[in-house]
C-alpha cells in the first residue's frame, strides 16, 4: 500500500470509530431517559416479577 492510500485508510477508521462512539452516547443517553421515567418502576417490576415466574415453571 501506499503512504496516501494508508493515510486514507486510517481516516477511514477513525471516521467510523467517531460515529460508533456517537452512536454509543446517543443510546447510552436514551437508556437514562428510560430509566429516569418515571412510569419506568411500575412496568419493569411486574415485568421482572413474570419473567421470574416463567423461568421456574420453565425449569420445573
Amino acid at each position: 500500500m501506499t503512504q496516501e492510500q494508508l493515510h486514507q485508510v486510517d481516516e477511514s477508521i477513525q471516521r467510523i470509530l467517531a460515529e460508533t462512539m456517537r452512536i454509543g452516547l446517543d443510546v447510552e443517553r436514551e437508556r437514562l431517559s428510560v430509566i429516569d421515567a418515571p412510569w419506568f418502576p411500575w412496568v419493569a417490576m411486574p415485568c421482572a416479577v413474570a419473567l421470574g415466574v416463567a423461568l421456574a415453571l420453565v425449569a420445573r
